[in-house]
């Protein structure tokens, strides 16, 4: 997977039932405008990633991680939205009522925000 698609993974494209990961999306910075989800490449990219029980286990254990973590941050976690342009919005959870569908991203930070992929990038020297 590179980088981009990991960190526009959604929960929904996680299937624990089938050990399947639907890459549908992604994560792209759009030059002083900000993050938007955006498709992937080409049609082609987009594509089912099998998953052994391993990975399995430790998404679902990251997964209620998460569920942890927005209780113990209460009205400060951050949720994730996406509005009609795509454009990836993040808003505290006291700000959450605004016209963008809730998103529940896999990579994000313990308080709920978003991993981009230049934090990656630098954080592990990686480039897709």
């Amino acid at each position: 997977m590179r980088i981009g698609e990991v960190c526009g993974l959604s929960w929904d494209n996680v299937d624990f039932s089938k050990n399947v990961i639907n890459l549908k999306k992604q994560i792209v910075y759009v030059s002083r405008k900000g993050y938007y989800f955006s498709t992937l490449k080409t049609e082609s990219s987009e594509r089912f990633v099998v998953i052994d029980k391993f990975l399995s286990d430790e998404l679902r254990r990251w997964r209620d991680k998460q569920i942890e973590n927005e209780k113990m941050f209460g009205d400060s976690y951050v949720y994730v939205y996406c509005d009609s342009n795509n454009k990836v919005i993040q808003q505290s959870k006291v700000l959450a009522e605004i016209d963008a569908e809730k998103v529940s991203m896999v990579c994000m930070k313990n308080n709920g925000k978003i991993v981009f992929k230049d934090a990656v990038e630098k954080r592990c020297g990686a480039k897709d």
